[in-house]
């Protein structure tokens, strides 16, 4: 029995899920690295005021990017689900 393209699309389901999970992590990571550049600001000149300068809303709103790491989570495990309940 054939299903090949059956099988292409799950592969390719497959692939931009873990996108998404790899965009989360990315954002939780961005979190952690803005939430340390927020609190070195009050130090003094350093990489912290530099980033902060930079992207000043994201260090003043780093939980911006959890919710984000949030919401591309539950699209990765939406995937995940649907990709397994169809094939």
């Amino acid at each position: 029995m054939y299903n090949g393209p059956a099988r292409l699309i799950s592969a390719e389901g497959a692939n931009v899920a873990n996108i998404f999970l790899l965009f989360a992590f990315l954002c939780i990571v961005a979190n952690f690295v803005f939430s340390t550049a927020n609190l070195m600001v009050a130090d003094g000149p350093n990489w912290g005021s530099k980033v902060c300068s930079a992207a000043r809303s994201f260090c003043e709103n780093p939980q911006q990017l959890l919710y984000a790491a949030v919401a591309l989570g539950c699209l990765w495990l939406l995937m995940k689900f649907v990709s397994a309940v169809r094939y």
